[in-house]
């Protein structure tokens, strides 16, 4: 029969029970050793539990309360020895620290457990044994609601004071038993009992303390981690971490089109092994030179993507602390390409409203300069008419008409430009070029003759371009009677016609050996309008002007090599696009923006 209650349990010798284990300091701290190591097992197994469950999860209470409640069991199950026939256990300082560190539902848990245990050992103590079960659960809750109010901090001086209270409080519920019972414990293990239990709850709080702020701070990292990964994915820029030796320690995008293989292919190897050997080296160096300035740095590049080729802006920030052994840093690395062209398109906005302005002057300067003087001369022919006899007026006519003549050619010719301008998306189709030339030649037959000129035809029989055939009759027209127009006249005059390629344009090269020109001087102004540089009758200055309007209104351009006695070689480029033209999308005064560039590259 067992008279004692809770912690405390008297036991006589009895056929169906186990024996008393034997007194003596010795086998007191050997029973001392094990509990403690009833108490570490017990840290172990809650360290295992907050980790296998989320964070407020009601599981990880469940199973700490069954924990709490079996280590109370086994506490009972393998008792203390203080005296011959006086044992006791742990539980009060297990059921205290369920109360405080996991709080209602556990400490419930723990405390019916151990109270059906009790119930079941039975004993002439068994009523006071669920009262300290009681007790013992009810200050740890109250602790626990001090604490959460800021009364009490959870350290080693209140922690042994709460361990006084509560195992003074279970030593005076123990003088409930009889008399010399009551006595003998008040003499004999009250004194050892008090102390040696506080001091227990010192131990046993301070590691659930920390294994409770260990499961904080892993909760507070995880969700740190989750919320970052969840800004990473919400920008829209790439995050990598990359050491001083160029390997890729962490990948983050929102968008794997914007990287240069999947984060998958990526994620551990080095940049050398993933990127361009030029690019590799660039983003080596910027990485190393972040980490020995300890500065941010910035950079911008282009990048062939899954997407096709990108603009970047990079930053990168030297990490505090090594990864794995080495150095790190963040790269962020932002996609540029919408605002880079946006910018380009600006800026080419730009270069075409200031060549507009430019070529809006000189237009004004033509007709101001061109037409008026016409009209002038008009003016004053008519006023000798009306002032001369009839046998002048005769004459005077005539000058009048060739002055109306030489007016409505400027006009002519202004037209000409102004339509080129004006015209909208204009229908490009594929012409034979070698077929092309050809008829242009045929044109010029008379004038090839009379010169005696040779004509090499050197482009491919098969070559199509695409383009407006009345433009490109018209610019081969112009290039080729220049030739003839501006030959040297110390030399047989001399024309070869040939190809080359490149990714957006097929480039025809019309050479010559005729008297060349100074670029050097005039080659700001040679596709200007009404721009003569030789002395020749039918110079006009219109018809490079023309070329150039027309060759930029099929999406290419002209451009010329010359040097003086050597000759000129021009060069046509025709895009490759079969798109329609480049329409003119201006008002009234790109329509008229009809002068030239500032070089001779157009």
């Amino acid at each position: 029969m067992i008279p004692s209650g809770s912690c405390a349990m008297l036991k006589t010798k009895s056929p169906d029970r186990r024996q008393p284990k034997q007194s003596g300091s010795i086998q007191m701290l050997l029973d001392l050793v094990q509990g403690v190591a009833v108490l570490l097992a017990l840290c172990m197994l809650q360290s295992f539990n907050l980790r296998l469950w989320p964070r407020d999860h009601p599981g990880e209470k469940i199973s700490s309360g069954l924990l709490f409640g079996a280590v109370c069991i086994l506490g009972m199950m393998v008792p203390i020895s203080f005296m011959p026939g006086v044992i006791f256990d742990a539980r009060s300082v297990v059921l205290s620290m369920a109360g405080l560190f996991g709080g209602p539902l556990v400490a419930l848990i723990a405390a019916l457990m151990a109270a059906s245990y009790r119930l079941w050992i039975g004993g002439a103590g068994v009523w006071i044994g669920l009262s300290v079960i009681v007790f013992s659960s009810l200050l740890g809750l109250a602790y626990r609601a001090a604490h959460a109010r800021n009364w009490l901090k959870i350290g080693v001086p209140q922690l042994f004071g709460f361990g006084l209270l509560v195992n003074t409080g279970v030593v005076l519920l123990l003088m409930l038993l009889p008399a010399p019972i009551a006595t003998q414990i008040w003499r004999h293990v009250a004194p050892p009992y008090i102390p040696t239990f506080a001091v227990a709850t010192v131990l046993l709080g301070l590691m659930l303390q920390d294994l409770q702020q260990l499961s904080n701070s892993r909760a507070a990292l995880e969700a740190s981690e989750g919320r970052l990964r969840a800004i990473v994915h919400a920008i829209p820029d790439l995050l990598f971490v990359i050491d001083e030796e160029g390997y890729y320690l962490e990948v983050l995008s929102s968008d794997s089109h914007l990287l240069y293989a999947q984060a998958a292919d990526i994620l551990g190897k080095r940049m050398h092994d993933i990127l361009p050997q030029a690019d590799a080296d660039r983003f080596l160096a910027v990485v190393r030179d972040t980490l020995n300035q300890q500065q941010a740095l910035r950079l911008e590049y282009s990048l062939q993507t899954l997407s096709g080729v990108r603009y970047f802006e990079g930053h990168t920030q030297a990490l505090p602390s090594p990864v794995n052994g080495r150095r790190a840093v963040v790269f962020l690395a932002r996609d540029i390409s919408n605002s880079r062209a946006q910018h380009d398109a600006l800026a080419q906005m730009a270069r075409v409203t200031t060549e507009q302005n430019q070529r809006l002057k000189q237009f004004t300067y033509i007709v101001s300069h061109n037409i008026r003087s016409q009209v002038a001369n008009q003016l004053g022919l008519i006023q000798l008419i009306e002032l001369q006899g009839e046998s002048e007026r005769e004459a005077l006519w005539k000058m009048l008409c060739k002055s109306v003549e030489r007016l409505d050619e400027v006009i002519c010719h202004l037209n000409s430009v102004t339509q080129i301008h004006h015209q909208q998306a204009l229908s490009r189709s594929p012409k034979l070029l070698r077929q092309e030339v050809a008829h242009a030649l045929d044109e010029l037959a008379i004038d090839l003759r009379k010169a005696q000129a040779r004509v090499s035809n050197q482009v491919p029989a098969a070559l199509e371009v695409w383009v407006v055939p009345a433009y490109l009759d018209s610019i081969l027209f112009n290039v080729l009677s220049n030739a003839l127009k501006y030959a040297d006249p110390g030399r047989q005059p001399e024309i070869v016609l040939s190809v080359t390629e490149s990714p957006e344009f097929t480039i025809l090269h019309i050479q010559d050996n005729g008297m060349g020109l100074n670029l050097a001087q005039i080659g700001h102004k040679l596709f200007g309008l009404y721009q003569t540089f030789h002395a020749h009758p039918e110079a006009r200055g219109l018809g490079l002007f023309l070329s150039k309007a027309q060759c930029e209104a099929m999406g290419g351009r002209i451009e010329v090599e010359s040097q003086p006695g050597q000759g000129s070689s021009f060069q046509i480029f025709f895009a490759k696009s079969s798109g329609p033209a480049a329409p003119n999308s201006g008002p009234v005064e790109a329509m008229l923006a009809i002068g030239d560039g500032s070089t001779a590259e157009v």
